[in-house]
């Protein structure tokens, strides 16, 4: 959906906003913090919002925290010498200029193809925010973006991918959906992250449990005998969307959604995205990334219980809540996320068949995060499968 994309002016103030990102402010703040101004400002402009709008929005955003200053790089980052600065968080304002030059240079598909088989494995990082600045600067043909998404993705690389680089031949035994791998997770009672601090330590669940990690992504069979063309590639990444949703929303306890969780549909939208301009082995390989991902978000967020049916009796009537006044909630939501998850659903409506997700249970979604926003105003940051939480 691109309800503004023919508003050339709020096309332009977009531009104004990004450019001035990409040169005074810093990716993160506050040490880990991600400056959410390119995914606000795209995603309004996306719902058609006004120029108005995205400026209050800003306003607002910027009111509410303190962006740190971009730094004036004090060391030269080159082909030489970038993926040494790979896992070094420090390293952004370095960095930058380098990925600015390549995209200058080369143009964002060949940087794409330049980059991205080495970034990959490392996505989960930042809790996706890599793979969603990526993913933006792509769609919206923003290429300072896009150069933001490459310099943040090295620094806030996360390892716990690189199983995808390690996984055995696949068994004979046929292949089962996330949602059912997610199942079994739960059925061989792993015990939950008990360490939760720092920047998403999603990671640390291969400490523990990486042989099992192993072997549950393993069931997710995308070998040739289950996929051989994008439209296969686009049918798993459906079994994948189907498990988010249900995951996400199914999980909700006391009006309030996983703060992480919802991370794993945004980046949904961000995978769609990159998947078709991948070469083949790549697009199996970032579909893994995305199961990896919810399966290591799942343990650190307490391995919380799902139910379907939560989601299917919630809200009385479906159509007390059209689209239209979903969007124009997500349009006039203050909270940098709600835009996001409803444009994530929209596009999944969209684009995916009723047989497939049912549309029912994507709006049912869409108005309980409206509704628990506006009502409640925050979302579960203790992880909402947390025994201790009321």
């Amino acid at each position: 959906m691109m309800a503004n994309c023919g508003k050339q002016e709020v096309h332009d103030i977009v531009k104004v906003i990004l450019d001035k990102n990409h040169k005074d402010f810093d990716i993160n703040y506050v040490d880990f913090f991600m400056n959410h101004t390119a995914h606000g400002v795209c995603t309004l402009y996306s719902l058609g919002a006004t120029k108005e709008r995205i400026e209050e929005y800003l306003n607002v955003y910027k009111g509410k925290i303190r962006l740190d200053p971009l730094r004036i790089p004090k060391f030269k980052v080159d082909e030489n010498n970038w993926e040494d600065y790979i896992l070094d968080k420090k390293a952004y304002a370095e960095l930058l200029p380098f990925f600015d030059e390549q995209v200058k240079n080369l143009g964002v598909e060949k940087c794409y193809e330049k980059f991205l088989p080495r970034l990959l494995p490392g996505f989960i990082g930042g809790a996706f925010h890599p793979l969603l600045q990526i993913g933006f600067g792509i769609e919206f043909n923003f290429p300072q973006v896009f150069a933001e998404g490459l310099a943040y993705a090295c620094t806030y690389y996360n390892k716990i991918g690189e199983v995808i680089n390690h996984l055995p031949p696949d068994d004979d035994q046929p292949s089962l959906e996330p949602l059912d791998i997610v199942k079994e997770m739960l059925s061989m009672n792993l015990k939950p992250a008990q360490d939760r601090a720092g920047a998403f330590p999603v990671d640390k669940i291969m400490e523990y449990y990486g042989d099992e990690v192993i072997q549950l992504v393993r069931k997710w069979k995308l070998n040739d005998h289950y996929v051989k063309s994008l439209e296969d590639i686009m049918n798993k990444l459906v079994e994948l969307t189907r498990a988010i949703i249900i995951i996400t929303f199914g999980s909700y306890r006391q009006k309030s959604l996983d703060f992480f969780l919802i991370h794993n549909l945004t980046s949904i939208h961000a995978i769609r995205i990159l998947l078709p301009k991948l070469p083949f082995d790549e697009q199996k390989r970032l579909l893994q990334i995305g199961l990896i991902g919810l399966l290591g978000n799942m343990w650190l967020q307490g391995m919380p219980k799902f139910d379907l049916e939560k989601i299917m009796n919630y809200g009385g009537p479906i159509d007390r809540i059209s689209w239209d006044s979903i969007i124009e909630e997500a349009i006039t939501s203050n909270d940098e996320h709600v835009p996001k998850i409803i444009r994530a659903l929209l596009v999944i409506k969209d684009q995916v068949p009723d047989s497939l997700i049912s549309h029912e249970l994507i709006q049912r979604s869409a108005v309980m995060t409206t509704d628990f926003m506006k009502s409640f105003k925050d979302w579960e940051f203790g992880g909402i499968g947390n025994p201790l939480l009321p």
